[in-house]
């Protein structure tokens, strides 16, 4: 983070698993009992290890935020005192764990507290946050929370987290905000989600005020991890935050043509400025992050020409990119996300001598939160009903360790489906590229492949390992 630049580090403390802060006044809290079983259940930090974390940090320029969720994303609570945080019973504890945390934590290393506030329906919303701001603030520390959630005050940092055309959406007005509207890197395909950052308008104006404060790039792991130190390349975190330190330093308007998972034409001067930048992510990888940026290829503007047959809609035009948002472009055709759909892609590699090079195949790009995605095929097979062929033959997927496995076709969230972790083998970034013979002069590729469940991130990914 201090190498790029990123000077706040957002501490998610509390979520629904558990209450991950210290507390002697409530050791109920820290019960391993009352938290989600398999996620580190009794596990916590101690005050002296919140501070070593704060002194960490500011040795590097780096602010810590803790976030300590309030009402929402806090089943834990409820499992432990038998009530809810919006109760005049939840607002005492929270009372007493929060003056404890700031006796601990003083302001001049914490000026900042973000309360949460989002994902939940409750019946006196006004008075919780009422409550929550002006008790955080009798204590000297500012507020933060999440927009959209529940109504702040004009003093409240919002941090804004919609997700959408950034010509569409719209930011907050005459109060102070941070943008996490770039989405959030668990959710995207990594190899495809450094676009959609670089091509992201910081705060929907390019600069910084008096309300646009900055930006926070997000990542969330949802689903349970077995083994943390696969957490950053599943979720593409060294390539996001090049990307984000990019586009948030030196700030500048991006055009809205088009969303930033669809990539512009190769030769255009917003695919030129892409294609810089991710010749500097390549030295970048080569000199200091290969096991970081290990997951990681550049991705280009190849033009395909696209297929769509869906219900009595048909369409034909070329596309550009190795990795395509298809759920994206079917909906620039009218076709939307639950309508099933086939797609058809056809390209041509040019060769000067017969080769073999390695791509990084994918059929499928299963957010790392709600879990679903179409699972690994089983053996023999590509992910939802994919079919690649260059010059005619057929190119076979790698032998699959768990053939037929993780195939959930619903959201996963609070369902036990969530406490299976990911492996390499489900997410295409992460496999071994597939050797493809190529011979001399024009080479055809075609693709198909299918939409057909609700929900699905229907994409393809084709990109040249370096």
């Amino acid at each position: 983070m201090s190498e790029y630049k990123l000077n706040v580090f957002q501490w998610h403390l509390t979520d629904k698993p558990a209450w991950r802060i210290e507390s002697r006044c409530h050791p109920i809290l820290n019960d391993g009992r009352f938290q989600r079983p398999g996620r580190d259940q009794g596990c916590y930090y101690t005050y002296d290890q919140i501070r070593e974390i704060f002194d960490y940090a500011a040795q590097r320029g780096i602010q810590v935020i803790p976030e300590i969720d309030m009402p929402g994303h806090s089943d834990f609570f409820r499992t432990a005192f038998g009530f809810t945080m919006e109760t005049e019973e939840g607002r005492k504890i929270l009372e007493e764990c929060l003056t404890e945390f700031f006796d601990e934590i003083p302001r001049s290393i914490c000026p900042y507290v973000h309360i949460g506030s989002d994902e939940v329906h409750i019946s006196n919303p006004k008075e919780f946050m009422d409550w929550a701001q002006t008790f955080v603030r009798k204590n000297g520390r500012r507020t933060l929370c999440w927009d959209p959630g529940l109504d702040a005050d004009s003093l409240t940092i919002r941090q804004f987290w919609r997700d959408g055309n950034p010509g569409k959406i719209e930011y907050p007005k005459e109060v102070p905000f941070v943008d996490s509207g770039m989405g959030y890197l668990n959710y995207y395909d990594p190899l495809l989600m450094p676009a959609k950052i670089y091509f992201h308008t910081p705060c929907g104006k390019g600069y910084a005020d008096d309300c646009a404060l900055g930006g926070i790039i997000c990542l969330w792991n949802d689903v349970r991890v077995s083994d943390k130190d696969l957490v950053a390349p599943h979720s593409g975190m060294a390539g996001g935050i090049l990307a984000f330190a990019e586009r948030f330093w030196n700030g500048g308007a991006t055009s809205d043509k088009w969303v930033g998972t669809i990539l512009p034409e190769a030769g255009s001067d917003a695919m030129s400025g892409f294609e810089e930048f991710q010749r500097r992510m390549s030295a970048h990888k080569d000199r200091w992050l290969g096991r970081e940026l290990s997951y990681w290829d550049p991705v280009r503007a190849t033009p395909w020409q696209l297929e769509i047959s869906a219900d009595s809609v048909k369409a034909s035009f070329e596309v550009y990119g190795d990795v395509l948002d298809l759920n994206e472009l079917c909906a620039r055709r009218g076709i939307g996300p639950n309508i099933m759909a086939e797609c058809r892609l056809t390209r041509t590699i040019e060769c000067a001598a017969d080769t073999v090079a390695r791509y990084r195949i994918g059929f499928d790009a299963p957010a790392r939160s709600n879990r679903i995605s179409d699972g690994i095929p089983q053996q023999g097979k590509w992910e939802n009903s994919g079919v690649i062929k260059v010059n005619g033959q057929e190119v076979l997927p790698p032998v699959w360790l768990e053939p037929g496995l993780y195939r959930y076709h619903y959201n996963t969230w609070a369902k036990p489906e969530e406490e299976l972790p990911y492996t390499d083998e489900q997410l295409y970034w992460m496999r071994e590229p597939i050797s493809v013979p190529l011979k001399k002069g024009s080479n055809i590729v075609s693709v198909s492949l299918r939409r057909h469940f609700k929900g699905q991130r229907f994409q393809f990914g084709f990109v040249e390992a370096q």
